[in-house]
């Protein structure tokens, strides 16, 4: 039992020496990156008329505005794919 008092005694003090500085939290990530964080969307919206409408959002995060909006009634798979690649206001698909 003396034993391993003294063994914690010794080695306990090597452990709390060696302390790394506190890498960086997941608060401070947004922070630094914020001017190159951007976020999609895609999503239904209901008219008046009990139609469907297909939006395609693209926010940014440093001025917090929309970067590009799309609006359709009728989306195919490969309009979706194309503004997911190529996500400008130039090449409108719809």
């Amino acid at each position: 039992m003396l034993r391993n008092v003294k063994a914690i005694a010794i080695i306990l003090p090597l452990f709390l020496s060696i302390r790394k500085p506190p890498s960086q939290t997941w608060r401070t990530f947004p922070e630094n990156h914020t001017k190159g964080l951007v976020s999609t969307d895609f999503f239904v919206a209901p008219t008046d008329f009990f139609k469907v409408l297909f939006v395609f959002v693209i926010l940014s995060y440093d001025p917090r505005r929309p970067v590009y909006v799309a609006v359709s009634e009728y989306p195919t798979a490969g309009s979706a794919c194309f503004l997911y690649a190529n996500p400008e206001p130039d090449a409108v698909f719809w």
